[in-house]
């Protein structure tokens, strides 16, 4: 898994009340690819690969917040997606 320490870091000063989960999921992306990397990007740790895949938004409290970069092109069939933005 191709953690950065920077994202480490950061995940460590927010003390997020939902810390435990948004590492989880930050597990669950980068292990679905050795090419998947992370970085911080607007105050955020953010998933890349041949371009943004997906930021945390760290300032949801009671939620983790995931937005992906172009989650209006997923075939979402499930409807497990929510969002209204043009792109994301």
């Amino acid at each position: 898994m191709n953690t950065n320490p920077d994202v480490d870091k950061l995940l460590s000063q927010k003390d997020h009340p939902l810390d435990v989960e948004i590492r989880r999921v930050r597990e669950i992306i980068l292990s679905t690819d050795e090419r998947v990397e992370e970085a911080i990007k607007w105050s955020s740790p953010t998933f890349m690969k041949n371009g943004y895949i997906a930021s945390f938004f760290m300032n949801a409290k009671n939620l983790v917040s995931l937005t992906f970069h172009k989650g209006a092109m997923i075939d979402d069939r499930r409807g497990l997606l929510e969002g209204d933005g043009k792109e994301a």
